[in-house]
């Protein structure tokens, strides 16, 4: 393992969580020996997930030994000086990319099963196949634009 620091990015539902799970039960067998699987919330735990403490109060990056040098991050879109200095400190980015139209069915679904009210009350209101519309427009403009 080298000492490289690698900023893993990728829109919502685009696989991240399952590689951070996989990196981290792998990194767990490999240097410590483990037999068991890492609980999803503990395997999250080992690569920073919210960068934006980090990003605002310019707070040293900290790594679990044991582990490659990993930060996540869904919101990698430069857009201010504070970004890109944070950003600056990584050796290597990967970027997780999935089929656009599987990962809005699988976003759209994770927000049904969450129960997210306003989602519920759009739905309520204009029905599901603008719902759908509308959610697909979200991420074209988001993902893409």
């Amino acid at each position: 393992m080298n000492d490289d620091k690698v900023l893993l990015c990728g829109f919502p539902k685009a696989g991240n969580t399952w590689v951070r799970l996989f990196l981290a039960n792998y990194f767990n067998i490999l240097n410590f020996g483990a037999t068991e699987s890492l609980e999803k919330k503990a395997a999250i735990e080992i690569f920073k997930h919210n960068i934006i403490k980090e990003i605002e109060e310019k707070t040293p990056l900290t790594f679990k030994e044991g582990f490659p040098k990993v930060y996540h991050t869904h919101n990698s879109r430069l857009k201010t000086p504070e970004k890109i200095e944070f950003f600056n400190q990584f050796d290597k980015f990967v970027y997780i990319y999935r089929n656009p139209y599987d990962l809005i069915i699988s976003f759209f679904y994770h927000v049904i099963v969450s129960k997210s009210k306003p989602l519920f009350l759009f739905i309520e209101k204009n029905g599901l196949k603008k719902t759908t519309q509308e959610i697909e427009l979200f991420f074209l403009i988001h993902f893409f634009l």
